[in-house]
């Protein structure tokens, strides 16, 4: 189960129409993202809100780890949002992928030979 939703997440093919998983993808990606987004528009800009440190792990890559997740969380929920918007198409629309002409059979009556 966790190594599909893994994939599915970092594939952007986590797809979802139930409200609750929508609601929980909204308080879990999108919600904690925008305050990591805007706390670091303000880092970069320089006025931080926190005091300057100089222990890296905590301050960046623990930070940019949490980031990468919601982030991948809110890109999710705006294309499952689209989706039930009927901006973008659903999977179910999608065409599918019928092979090649080679990977046919050929068809009972030849018309090569008579």
């Amino acid at each position: 189960m966790e190594g599909t939703f893994f994939r599915k997440l970092f594939t952007f093919q986590l797809r979802t129409r139930n409200p609750f998983y929508l609601s929980l993808m909204f308080l879990f990606g999108v919600i904690p993202f925008s305050i990591l987004a805007t706390l670091l528009v303000y880092l970069i800009i320089g006025k931080s809100l926190v005091p300057p440190n100089h222990d890296w792990l905590r301050t960046v890559i623990y930070p940019g780890f949490f980031m990468l997740a919601t982030g991948m969380l809110t890109i999710n929920f705006v294309l499952s949002v689209l989706e039930i918007a009927r901006i973008i198409p659903g999977h179910s629309q999608r065409p599918l992928h019928t092979g090649s002409k080679k990977d046919q059979k050929p068809s009972r009556h030849r018309k090569d030979y008579r």
